[in-house]
């Protein structure tokens, strides 16, 4: 009987990522809702003009970006519609909350 070859030598790199799939990957931990609001309740008394789905959507994209390591990008977008002050306590809130979800 012939001796098999190297499977990782034939296997699509679908196969090798499927295969390693849940070794050693921890996915990024969640932003906790309770600081979601927090960040919410900071962005909307600071921007009255903008309606709340808005601030609430700019949240929601905050906390995303801050979940993958983007907190300037986080910041800046921010910083669109408020002051650097408050955008930065927003992704202060966000990123504390990060290491505890």
């Amino acid at each position: 009987m012939p001796e098999e070859p190297d499977t990782t030598e034939r296997d699509s790199l679908i196969v090798k990522l499927e295969r390693l799939a849940g070794r050693g990957y921890r996915p990024p931990r969640g932003i906790r809702s309770a600081a979601r609001v927090v960040a919410y309740d900071l962005l909307n008394a600071a921007t009255p003009a903008v309606p709340e789905r808005k601030v609430y959507a700019l949240v929601d994209g905050a906390s995303l970006l801050v979940r993958d390591g983007s907190e300037e990008s986080a910041r800046l977008c921010l910083e669109a519609v408020t002051t650097p002050r408050v955008a930065g306590d927003v992704v202060r809130v966000l990123t504390d909350d990060q290491g505890t979800g």
